[in-house]
C-alpha cells in the first residue's frame, strides 16, 4: 500500500512535468533557457537553504535534467552535480534515493565531464554503503548500475574496485557472512 505522502510526491511530481513539457512546446528557445536557468539557480538555492525544500528541489532537478537537457548541461551542471552528491549522504532516506537518481542522470548528461571531475568521489561512497551498511547496500548497487550505464566506458577508472568489491560481496553471501573487508582493496585497486 502506497502511503498518502508518496501519492502526493508523485502527483506532484508529475503535475511539474507536465508544467515543464507545457512549457518546452509553448516557449521560443531563447525564452526557455532563460526559465530552465532561472528555474535551476532558484532550486539550487533553495536546496542549500532549507532542509525541507532538499526532495521536492531533487525531484525538480532531475526533471529538469530529463527535458531540458542540455540547457541543464550549459547552465549549473557542476552545482548541480556537487548538491547532488552533498546530499546523497543525507540522512533522510527518501532523499538519499533522489539524490542518487540525480547523480546517475547528471552522469548521462556528460559522461567524460562526470568521470573526470566526480566519478572518484561517488564510486568511493557507494563503495562505502555496499561495505558498511547492509540495509543501504541494494540502494547502492542499484545506484552504481545507473552510474556504470550512464557512463559506459568512462567508468572505466572504476572498475577495478567496484569489481573487487562485489566479487567480496558474492564471496561472503556465498559463504554465509555478509562482513565485507573494506581494506583488502590494494594499492592497484584504488580510484584513480
Amino acid at each position: 500500500k502506497v502511503s498518502t505522502n508518496a501519492n502526493l510526491r508523485n502527483a506532484a511530481t508529475d503535475t511539474l512535468r507536465a508544467l515543464l513539457l507545457c512549457l518546452k512546446e509553448r516557449a521560443d528557445e531563447a525564452t526557455l533557457d532563460e526559465h530552465v536557468k532561472n528555474m535551476t539557480g532558484s532550486v539550487l538555492e533553495n536546496i542549500r537553504t532549507s532542509s525541507s525544500a532538499q526532495m521536492g528541489g531533487l525531484v525538480a532537478l532531475r526533471l529538469l535534467a530529463q527535458i531540458f537537457p542540455l540547457t541543464l548541461r550549459d547552465a549549473e551542471y557542476s552545482a548541480i552535480c556537487t548538491a547532488a552528491l552533498d546530499l546523497s549522504s543525507s540522512k533522510n532516506v527518501l532523499v538519499r534515493g533522489e539524490a542518487f537518481e540525480l547523480v546517475a542522470e547528471m552522469a548521462g548528461l556528460d559522461p567524460q565531464q562526470f568521470a573526470e571531475t566526480y566519478l572518484a568521489r561517488w564510486t568511493t561512497m557507494l563503495i562505502d554503503l555496499i561495505t558498511r551498511r547492509e540495509k543501504e547496500r541494494g540502494m547502492a548497487i542499484q545506484a552504481l548500475r545507473h552510474t556504470i550505464d550512464a557512463l559506459g566506458e568512462h567508468f572505466s577508472p572504476s572498475a577495478g574496485p567496484v569489481t573487487l568489491t562485489l566479487r567480496q560481496l558474492l564471496v561472503a553471501k556465498g559463504s554465509g557472512s555478509l562482513t565485507l573487508r573494506r581494506g583488502s582493496i590494494t594499492e592497484e585497486d584504488q580510484i584513480v
